[in-house]
């Protein structure tokens, strides 16, 4: 069932169509880079008991942040079909977050760009992944699973269209004009 109604009870809404693979690269960008900002701002706040909370990432934090959750939904898509449950989906993730962060890592380092280093951890491999995250990557696969995935796909573009001259008539469709993100709502 379509959304109805409209900005002030004007016009009527139509579903449109769901959020295009760069929408949900985009959205995954700017969720991944927002919270590894807040993390290390915890972090910095455990650490020093600052509570300046200042946090920091790299800009090639979005591309590898929206690049691995769109794999990430494909992973949940995969497993999700076939009956695995919640706990062995978020391993699947984990796993996946591990060898991403690595190859990433590993491509970065040798070009001179790689932000991170996590070898002052006990459990580092090559310093680009930490095991010790292990429990941290986990429960991302679960909130992923559980939040990130549900929510995202309820979003979909829908188009206000006026009447066309108080007739009824409805105005043509125009890309992205008067379009928004809105969720459908299960059973829509």
């Amino acid at each position: 069932m379509a959304p109805t109604g409209g900005p002030a009870g004007s016009g009527k809404i139509t579903p449109w169509r769901p959020l295009s693979l760069a929408c949900r690269l985009y959205l995954y960008a700017l969720h991944g880079y927002l919270i590894e900002v807040t993390f290390t701002a915890a972090w910095n706040f455990v650490a020093s008991g600052s509570l300046e909370l200042r946090g920091h990432s790299s800009v090639w934090s979005l591309v590898i942040y929206s690049v691995s959750c769109m794999a990430m939904e494909k992973i949940n898509d995969l497993l999700h079909t076939r009956g695995f449950v919640l706990p062995a989906r978020a391993l699947a993730h984990t796993l996946w977050i591990y060898v991403w962060e690595f190859t990433t890592g590993f491509v970065l380092r040798a070009m001179g760009w790689c932000p991170w280093d996590y070898s002052d951890f006990q459990y580092n491999i090559a310093g680009l992944v930490t095991l010790e995250y292990a429990p941290l990557w986990f429960l991302c696969g679960v909130l992923f699973e559980v939040l990130m995935v549900p929510n995202v796909r309820q979003l979909v573009w829908v188009h206000h269209v006026e009447s066309a001259g108080g007739l009824g008539q409805a105005a043509p469709v125009l890309p992205l004009k008067n379009g928004y993100v809105v969720p459908v709502l299960k059973g829509d």
